[in-house]
């Protein structure tokens, strides 16, 4: 990671077939976390606290999906989880009240059955150093909206998503330096998202250098 470079947050995705008995799991895992039930194709979306003293926050989206390819249909759950370094000094009770994200975990485990998954990756980092300068070779003019003029604060790279490799950078100028949004794809294994932060962190950091270096 560049000096002063820091991965404020990870968002990390799969895909799986909606099965009978993963549909029983998932109804299990919510009745024991005394979840809300599920609403049409939303099933889970709420905020857990990393595992022991961890400072970590992670979200838990799980959501029903449909797609068709030619006459068939495919039925699915997307599961996402988000981390991030928890943002105030101290969290609120309710989800200290909750059990940590290592036994949510387990539940998530069970769903997914084999564990090797197609992972797909959305990564937030701050540069703070000035030294980076945006690209000047893309010219856009400002843009009027509701009767304030807005300038251009960034560009953003991207293409076809492509199994294992990097789709889209976006990078935005901020007050403290520039924003950094990666999104890239590679097999992963779902035991390491209790870990997710960490153990991308090299990959994400070299993926920052390259974008910074371009």
């Amino acid at each position: 990671m560049p000096l002063g470079a820091k991965l404020l947050s990870l968002r990390s995705s799969f895909l799986i077939a909606r099965t009978k008995t993963r549909v029983s799991e998932l109804r299990r895992l919510i009745k024991d976390l005394s979840l809300s039930p599920p609403e049409g194709r939303h099933w889970v979306g709420v905020s857990f606290l990393g595992p022991g003293d961890s400072k970590l926050e992670y979200f838990l989206h799980i959501d029903s999906t449909i797609s068709k390819l030619d006459e068939t249909v495919s039925h699915g759950f997307w599961i996402e989880t988000s981390v991030r370094e928890w943002p105030g000094p101290k969290p609120p009770a309710d989800l200290v009240a909750r059990p940590r994200f290592d036994r949510v975990h387990q539940g998530i485990l069970k769903l997914a059955k084999h564990q090797r998954q197609l992972g797909f990756f959305d990564a937030e980092v701050s540069v703070p150093s000035t030294d980076h300068a945006l690209p000047t070779t893309v010219v856009a003019l400002p843009m009027t909206i509701g009767g304030r003029t807005l300038p251009v604060m960034g560009v953003e790279y991207g293409g076809d998503p492509d199994p294992g490799s990097v789709d889209g950078c976006r990078l935005t100028r901020t007050n403290q330096g520039m924003m950094l949004r990666l999104s890239y794809s590679r097999e992963m294994d779902v035991t390491e998202l209790p870990e997710i932060l960490t153990g991308e962190r090299d990959r994400i950091g070299t993926y920052v250098q390259e974008a910074l270096a371009r």
